[in-house]
């Protein structure tokens, strides 16, 4: 233990590896993928994190950080890898490059600078660890995903003191094929006096979005949660959830980070939906994003079961959606499409 220590302590006079303070850094995974960490504070224990999911990879001893770099390579032709002359395209960064028509030869991307660096041996890998590895916090590592890692919602039944089975959801979490119960029952943990169902909408490197919902049929959403998988942690999003609603819209971008969210109704009047939000899943933010004249609607409907909304995602960016014209009497064959309407998202 005394060695492992000494050394640690030499790599962070020799190459500079105190821990760099990410706590106010957002997208923490997405500043860091490609590079290579070292839990200065701890036993100097090594990380990669993967440029594709971004997600930690423990590289251990110089043989699992050799396994570990080739498991996660991208293959690469012979034309690419000559045409690369020792440093990579940018879009490679950080990458694990495996020539597939060279024997399977391993190389490093350092996101830095770009150069291309060989991983022949399990300790080559293990020397680039040292070499090109930053200090970081444990808090800070401790909001990273680790590789192979997952979380889901998934439904059971279980049985009660009277002998009868409800349908229950837990929050499990799957690694090398083994389910660990984190959560054993929502319904429980958020106070529910009468049984729920819940469906997961969207999932990002650290976060399940989910709404419950009635298990009866006809039953509507009520409230939007998310579950910290780094906390496992469930907690309401109360300024999501009172424009969130079963009768209203809601579109979730190509990339799986943004959620366009229309109410059922803006005020009293029934069909009338005026607002487009944006909640961007990345910082957990809610923008109102378009605000229709007052004899605009989003929706086509009357209200309840006869909403319906024409919204949809043209790329991640832009969002186009169906305005109508609100007539003095609600029926669903009076409303005229006035023009279909384009915004762009940054």
């Amino acid at each position: 233990m005394r060695k492992q220590i000494l050394i640690l302590l030499i790599l962070v006079f020799i190459f500079g590896l105190a821990p760099v303070n990410f706590s106010k850094a957002e997208n923490l995974g997405g500043k860091l993928k490609g590079r290579i960490l070292l839990q200065v504070e701890s036993k100097g224990e090594a990380w990669y994190i993967d440029p594709s999911t971004q997600q930690r990879a423990y590289l251990g001893r110089p043989a699992d950080a050799f396994r570990i770099m080739r498991e996660l390579g991208l293959g690469i032709s012979e034309n690419n890898f000559n045409s690369f002359n020792g440093y990579a395209p940018k879009n490679l960064s950080g990458r694990i490059l495996l020539r597939v028509e060279a024997k399977g030869e391993a190389y490093y991307v350092n996101p830095i600078n770009l150069k291309m660096h060989f991983l022949g041996k399990p300790i080559d890998a293990f020397n680039i660890m040292k070499e090109l590895g930053l200090g970081i916090s444990n808090d800070d590592i401790s909001n990273l995903q680790i590789y192979g890692e997952d979380f889901i919602i998934k439904d059971v039944y279980l049985k009660t003191n009277d002998g009868k089975f409800i349908q229950e959801s837990q929050i499990v979490k799957v690694y090398n094929n083994k389910e660990e119960i984190i959560i054993p029952s929502l319904n429980n943990i958020l106070n529910y006096q009468t049984h729920s169902c819940f469906h997961t909408i969207a999932t990002t490197t650290s976060k399940i979005y989910f709404t419950d919902i009635a298990c009866a049929a006809g039953g509507g959403y009520e409230n939007l949660y998310v579950f910290d998988k780094n906390k496992n942690k469930v907690i309401i999003l109360e300024n999501i959830s009172s424009i969130f609603t079963a009768s209203g819209g809601f579109s979730i971008s190509p990339d799986k980070l943004k959620i366009v969210i229309v109410k059922d109704k803006d005020g009293l009047i029934e069909g009338v939906s005026n607002k487009l939000y944006i909640f961007d899943l990345n910082k957990d933010m809610l923008f109102k994003i378009v605000y229709l004249n007052k004899d605009e609607t989003l929706n086509r409907g009357c209200g309840n079961m006869s909403n319906f909304f024409d919204i949809k995602w043209q790329d991640e960016k832009k969002i186009a959606f169906q305005v109508y014209k609100i007539e003095s009497e609600c029926a669903e064959d009076m409303k005229q499409p006035i023009d279909y309407r384009l915004i762009l998202i940054e």
